[in-house]
């Protein structure tokens, strides 16, 4: 039971990680011809939604001081 938990937990991440990537309309439509190129976005998109996330984590750090 344990181990299905954690791996619904992560799949979980996943899905709602590929759900805000949607918003992005690069992603979506698919404008990159090549697998690499598509590959990069994807990658950029993931990295610019993780320092968000982090950005947004401080922020909320620091207004409880």
């Amino acid at each position: 039971m344990p181990l299905r938990r954690k791996i619904y937990r992560k799949r979980n991440e996943v899905e709602r990680l590929i759900n805000k990537m949607k918003n992005f309309r690069r992603f979506t439509t698919r404008y990159d011809k090549l697998a690499r190129c598509y590959m990069a976005t994807t990658q950029l998109i993931a990295a610019f939604l993780t320092i968000n996330k982090f950005v947004k984590r401080s922020q909320l750090f620091l207004k409880t001081f």
